[in-house]
């Protein structure tokens, strides 16, 4: 999947693949699935793909609702707290060992 977003562009096969979180599985309609993704240039982004209920759906002609899939750009301080809200601590120390500090 690749977009071009503030003349920059963000394409999963140029990228590598960090981790990633999913809810549930395909035959329920709030499934989706998230991929965090890093550039060659170290810019953060996330292809995010669901089922019918979930955040990634959109509303068709009639109220019909279908899954779709999106890439969004993250800041480092967004993908820190998408890290977190998951749990992906050891991606974390990782990939922002510098930002960290003993609470």
């Amino acid at each position: 999947m690749k977009i071009i977003f503030n003349k920059k562009i963000y394409d999963t096969d140029q990228a590598k693949e960090i981790t990633s979180v999913r809810y549930a599985t395909p035959n329920n309609l709030a499934w989706f699935r998230e991929d965090l993704y890093r550039s060659r240039n170290g810019a953060w982004f996330i292809v995010g793909y669901g089922g019918p209920l979930s955040h990634y759906a959109v509303e068709l002609e009639d109220g019909i609702r279908e899954g779709r899939r999106r890439l969004a750009p993250m800041s480092s301080d967004e993908t820190i707290a998408w890290l977190e809200k998951h749990g992906k601590y050891s991606v974390i120390e990782d990939h922002f060992a510098d930002w960290l500090e003993i609470a």
